[in-house]
């Protein structure tokens, strides 16, 4: 009888065999709560071929996270699209015990922010973005940089305040040149 069960064909019914073997009310019991958990069986079975189950892990497991106080930037790079407007910013820190914070700027020759993005408890040591370049003509040697730091709770804060104190715990920057296109706009 157990062998036009559907639900023990959809792939648990070895568990009925390996231990039920004979015994009336264990069969029973195991029999209802196969039904039970059919759903959600079928469910991982069904992400699993379509190849949404996942193992999730964040960091290198040989990694020791830091402290806040510890955590530094390991790389910042910046390297410029071919329609010299957009940058794709490459930022990676050290593994970390708390969420850190940061703030990314980029600035044109003549010192004006161009772009700016802010990080907010990031939950990844590598972050790789896309910041979009102000400006009519860019042209010349531009400067990212990039700042990592925590935010301090004010102890005797009565309501939350728009500058909040910050511990800053590393900094970097990099530059890249944008060269003047010739012809293509027929110059």
């Amino acid at each position: 009888m157990w062998l036009r069960d559907p639900i023990l064909r959809s792939g648990i019914g070895f568990w009925h065999d390996f231990l039920c073997l004979g015994h009336p009310d264990l069969r029973h019991f195991i029999l209802t709560w196969i039904r039970k958990l059919q759903p959600a069986w079928r469910a991982l079975r069904l992400l699993d071929t379509i190849g949404f189950a996942m193992d999730i892990f964040f960091q290198d497991p040989s990694a020791i996270p830091l402290p806040p106080n510890e955590v530094r930037i390991k790389q910042l790079r910046a390297e410029l699209w071919p329609d010299n407007r957009r940058v794709r910013i490459t930022l990676e820190v050290t593994p970390f015990q708390r969420r850190p914070n940061g703030e990314v700027s980029i600035t044109n020759p003549q010192g004006e922010e161009v772009a700016s993005a802010s990080i907010i408890e990031s939950i990844v040591p590598r972050l790789e973005f896309t910041m979009h370049l102000r400006g009519e003509n860019p042209v010349g040697e531009y400067r990212v940089s990039a700042t990592i730091f925590y935010a301090v709770e004010a102890e005797s804060q009565e309501a939350p305040s728009a500058e909040q104190e910050r511990m800053v715990v590393d900094m970097a920057s990099v530059s890249f040149t944008i060269r003047e296109e010739r012809g293509e706009r027929g110059e």
